[in-house]
């Protein structure tokens, strides 16, 4: 025993040891002699080339990055996010308190490094009207500002004499490897006294990060296909290539001496420039990689992603960031399903009320598994032999067939029990919108998009295979639900098509407008059924039918009332189904989500577009009578999912709770019927996560791309490339660098990667913003000028308010009477002032003191200012030159709310002789046919009154002459 006793703890000890030091996942370098300073785990470390000794810097909640070591290799600048927002800090090499120097509240800052002077040279959007990035000189010792006079400069590295080499235009932000566009990168040589000559524009690649040494420009360049390190001249000649990767770009260079660190894949190597070779630095972390552990879901609600209720309404099954779990409905007692490590559920259906379909990738493609509802036994796959992902799936009433959508459209029907497919089908024009069963299980219907982008309703036969459209090409139709009987086929369809707005004339082209264009329609598959909502003759009696006899003779025949039932499968006509429609007696409204449950129908009401009380649930009870009121079932709902056997809802509120309620068509009483929640709770292991979360993004990428032959790219092979780093990964910012790298190899733009749990600082404080450009005096800060937009609209700056006195050139000598002689930036006095009155002392230019109150702005609201201004006094610029005869129109997005903007500045000029669209800097969205509809009218002919001018049709057409300003950054839709 006492031998075993020590070879486990020998083992436990050499285990410990093993843990002790692991290899991160290591950026953003920066090198100062034999010190590397870089970024692991959000945090800085410090380690020493010569020895390999690694030791952390910072330890913030936030992500420290992106740091730069002075001169003397006293101190390091990086960027942090201590108070919220992205900021410059510095702090001693060796530790000890950060302390802030910018308080500009705008993403994009990057440090290129130091000056020889001491000063930190870094690019900004902060201090530009239009989002442009500068490059700016800052004294940390006084925090003193110098702008660079260069426009569009994003990084800068001095050589001896003072001339800058910078990069023009920052990354286009897209992850798009061997990127050739407008936007692209390249580098410039500026003298501080000439115009900025380009040194790489005979490459149409990217050439960023210039870094000087010894009278040659070292830079990243993929003229090669992988981002290696080049050199040139100091007049672009002479051009070198220093390093060959394959494959793996270099990333984020720092040069110190002769000798440059940078990343490769999740490494850091070190490259000599005199000995023209590299090496892999052997940095190791102690560390406890806090990020890796375990971590508890306190709030997974705000995580679901599918939920089902069980045929017989007692159980309901929620999948929560991939996890599946089953409870009672009126219990807190949760079982999870999925409790092997690295599965992902994507959707769940029951079977039974014990049996579980859920969409799952256990066999490393999503396939549909059965499981058992109380997490007994073993998962079995249903389907089998999928390339494609699931995109969703249903499975009949009676359990006996499962049909699937995948990504490429393409539908299935397989058996339950083997998985063989009964049937194929790949043909649809615009996709397949929804799955559903008859309740007999003998009809699959689905929602398909035709050419001319109308949905249609067909009906597959699963006795004979054969698919039959069953509704009109000529409008939308959708939801289809069959009554117990078999008898009818209800269904959605958009025929209520009565615009709102009835005529052409008035403000701004008044146009035809559809909403609430949607009723319930009912298809009678039985010739001699009579629709349930249709009222008898009074003459006539609701349970007496007359008859003819053989002879011709009248009779009578009691018809007993009886509960409808399921019933088996008939043959249907659907020729004369189709013309034996009727149109359920209910308002129109814009709905979805149509069921037939327990001899109601139920449905779900969006309201107008823009409400912001959210979707309610109705139920109409399907009988004959002279009223037909729906009943409310449900306010402030998202959907809701009926139960098999048609007597419970699952009800899904917006707030994110559910709740499983009685179908008898009355009002639901959400906290007597909800899901308990509260005490649900779980746990994650982060490495399995950022597993799945790489497949998944893998997967996606091969699955949702446009191009199904993926731009040509193995992309097997750039998955086996790049997932060896998965373990590498301590935390999301990682794992987002290593999606960006493997995504990137598809060279698309429109790709991007974000979001995510990522660490944020348990400090997040808004600095308020005065709605001015300032500068510092003797005595405080000067105001140098106060931004003005479009008056006609209330955009104003805090100072600009009518009741104020506050004019440009006044300084700000106090705040709160805090003097601000000794502060060194406003923003410090600032702090969480965002809407909250402040008294500023002033002294006006007659050295007059006196005192106002103000209420600082958000960030945001002050950039927004600040860019009105810019499309303001570009307006104003027009209407002076052009006499007002041209108009102005910019549009800086292709967004609903921009549309909004192009209505306020197109049709006050829609009538003068030219026009001005201003598309610059527009970073796109999805309202390019509005806006070329507007601009595409012809005046075709004339009206003319007994006075005033002439008007024309059509309305508001422009007639003059057009000019379209673009540039490299007008992107996506606005291009």
């Amino acid at each position: 025993m006492a031998i075993r006793t020590l070879l486990l703890t020998g083992a436990l000890l050499v285990s410990s040891a093993s843990f002790g030091q692991q290899k991160g996942y290591y950026r953003t370098p920066t090198l100062h002699g034999n010190t590397v300073i870089f970024t692991a785990e959000g945090d800085l470390w410090k380690y020493d080339i010569n020895t390999s000794l690694c030791s952390r810097l910072t330890s913030d909640d936030g992500v420290e990055l992106n740091p730069a070591i002075s001169p003397d290799g006293k101190t390091v600048a990086f960027l942090g996010q201590y108070e919220g927002s992205t900021e410059i800090y510095v702090m001693d090499i060796n530790g000890g308190v950060p302390l802030r120097l910018t308080y500009e509240l705008t993403n994009g800052q990057l440090i290129s490094g130091w000056t020889k002077d001491g000063k930190i040279l870094y690019r900004s959007k902060g201090n530009t009207v239009l989002p442009q990035p500068q490059l700016i000189k800052l004294d940390p010792a006084n925090l003193k500002k110098e702008t660079l006079p260069l426009w569009q400069a994003s990084l800068g590295s001095f050589d001896d004499e003072g001339a800058l080499y910078f990069t023009r235009f920052p990354n286009q932000g897209s992850k798009t490897k061997r990127y050739k566009g407008g936007l692209i990168e390249q580098l410039w040589k500026f003298n501080g006294r000439q115009e900025a000559t380009s040194l790489t524009g005979d490459f149409d690649g990217t050439s960023t990060s210039p870094m000087y040494y010894n009278g040659r420009v070292y830079f990243l360049s993929d003229r090669d296909g992988t981002m290696n390190l080049w050199s040139m001249d100091k007049n672009g000649k002479d051009l070198k290539q220093q390093t060959h990767s394959k494959g793996w770009d270099l990333q984020m260079p720092s040069l110190d001496a002769g000798r440059i660190v940078y990343q490769k894949g999740a490494d850091i190597y070190l490259y000599d420039i005199a000995a023209d070779n590299e090496k892999l630095l052997n940095i190791n972390l102690v560390s406890d990689f806090d990020q890796r552990k375990p971590k508890w879901i306190q709030k997974p609600t705000n995580s679901i992603s599918f939920s089902d209720v069980s045929p017989k309404g007692t159980y309901v099954a929620i999948v929560s960031r991939g996890r599946l779990f089953v409870s009672p409905a009126k219990s807190d007692r949760w079982v999870e399903i999925t409790r092997k490590s690295g599965i992902r559920v994507k959707d769940v259906h029951f079977i039974d009320d014990k049996t579980i379909a859920a969409l799952s990738d256990e066999g490393g493609e999503y396939e549909v598994w059965k499981v058992n509802a109380d997490g007994s036994g073993e998962a079995r796959p249903i389907t089998k032999g999928s390339k494609v992902i699931i995109s969703s799936f249903a499975v009949s009433p009676n359990g006996k067939y499962i049909a699937y959508l995948d990504k490429n459209d393409v539908l299935r029907i397989a058996e339950t029990a083997t998985g063989d497919i009964k049937f194929n089908y790949d043909k649809s024009y615009g996709g397949i919108n929804e799955i559903s069963w008859s309740p007999n299980s003998t009809f699959l219907n689905i929602s398909q998009n035709l050419e001319n982008l109308n949905a249609q309703i067909n009906v597959i036969d699963t006795r004979s295979m054969k698919m039959t459209p069953v509704t009109t090409s000529r409008t939308n139709s959708y939801n289809p639900a069959w009554s117990a009987d078999g008898k009818w086929l209800y269904f959605l369809s958009d025929r209520n098509l009565h615009s709102v707005t009835r005529s052409p004339w008035g403000p701004r082209q008044p146009e035809p407008y559809y909403t609430k264009t949607t009723n319930i329609y009912a298809m009678a598959l039985d010739s001699a059924a009579k629709f349930p909502f249709l009222q008898t003759d009074s003459w006539l009696s609701d349970s007496v039918f007359t008859t003819v006899d053989k002879q011709g003779v009248a009779k009578t025949k009691k018809v007993e009332k009886k509960k409808p039932a399921v019933q088996p499968a008939q043959m249907y006509n659907w020729d004369a189904a189709q013309r034996q429609l009727y149109q359920v007696p209910v308002k129109s409204a814009n709905m979805n989500s149509l069921s037939i449950l327990n001899g109601y129908l139920y449905w779900v009401d969006t309201g107008d577009e823009g409400d912001e009380g959210g979707n309610k649930i109705y139920a109409l009870k399907i009988t004959e009578s002279k009223k037909h009121d729906p009943t409310e079932v449900a306010k402030g709902v998202r959907d809701f999912t009926p139960a098999a056997n048609g007597k419970k809802i699952l009800i899904r509120y917006a707030d994110k709770t559910l709740a499983v309620a009685d179908a008898d068509g009355s009002k639901a009483d959400a906290d007597k019927n909800k899901v308990e929640l509260n005490n649900w709770s779980f746990a994650i292991n982060p490495q399995q996560d950022w597993q799945e979360m790489f497949n998944d993004a893998w997967r996606m990428m091969r699955d949702y791309f446009y191009d199904r032959d993926l731009h040509k790219v193995d992309w097997l092979a750039v998955k086996k490339q790049y997932e060896p780093l998965l373990p590498r990964v301590t935390d999301r910012y990682e794992l987002d660098d290593l999606l960006s790298q493997m995504v990137g190899e598809l060279s698309a733009l429109h790709t991007f990667v974000y979001g995510g749990d990522k660490r944020t600082p348990a400090s997040k404080v808004q600095t308020g913003m005065l709605g001015a450009s300032l500068s510092k005096t003797a005595n405080g800060f000067r105001i140098d000028h106060i931004y003005k937009a479009d008056p006609d609209f209330e955009n104003n700056s805090p100072l600009a308010r009518p009741e104020l006195r506050i004019k440009e050139g006044d300084v700000i000598t106090e705040i709160n009477n805090v003097p601000l002689k000794d502060v060194n930036d406003i923003g410090e006095l600032l702090f969480n002032k965002v809407n909250i009155p402040v008294k500023l002392t002033l002294t006006d230019r007659a050295k007059k003191q006196y005192e106002q109150v103000v209420k600082p702005i958000s960030s945001r609201d002050f950039y927004d200012l600040r860019y009105g201004e810019w499309e303001y006094s570009r307006r104003l610029k027009v209407d002076s030159e052009s006499n007002n005869e041209i108009g102005y129109v910019h549009l800086k997005a292709m967004g609903g709310e921009d549309m909004d903007d192009f209505v306020k500045q197109f049709y006050p000029v829609f009538n003068r002789k030219g026009l001005v669209i201003d598309v610059r800097q527009n970073f796109g969205g999805n309202i390019d046919s509005w806006v070329l509809e507007k601009l595409l009218r012809k005046a075709w002919m004339y009206w003319q009154g007994r006075t005033g001018g002439p008007t024309w049709n059509m309305q508001y057409a422009f007639r003059g002459h057009m000019v379209l300003l673009c540039d490299q950054q007008t992107a996506s839709d606005g291009e």
